[in-house]
């Protein structure tokens, strides 16, 4: 690498691929899990949202997706504002920092 030559930037249509790859597994995995379940009755019918609804495959379906898309494009920007490896780095540690608080977060709710 040159010194005036800028490093190579990942091109969006990689990343946004990887998203939508990472929505589809996401949404496969939970809504089966979520049946799986359901089908054992290790999830009560009568769990609830935050917002007092009750917890359905929609919903799990929705959140999935959203939250993988989201993951991608909190990447698209990083990847815009600093070198691909740190912007990486970030995107780990950011994920990381938010799978911990939800584990946390569950955990306090569960009383365990």
């Amino acid at each position: 690498m040159t010194p005036n030559s800028k490093p190579a930037r990942r091109p969006l249509g990689d990343i946004w691929k990887a998203g939508l790859i990472g929505a589809g597994v996401a949404a496969i995995i939970n809504v089966v899990l979520y049946l799986l379940g359901r089908a054992l009755g290790s999830f009560p019918a009568t769990a609830l949202t935050p917002m007092g609804r009750p917890v359905d495959v929609v919903g799990t379906l929705v959140l999935s997706v959203y939250g993988v898309l989201a993951g991608a494009a909190v990447d698209t920007i990083l990847t815009r504002l600093m070198v691909t490896a740190r912007a990486n780095r970030c995107t780990r540690a950011s994920a990381c920092t938010i799978a911990c608080g939800w584990t946390k977060t569950m955990r306090r709710r569960m009383n365990v």
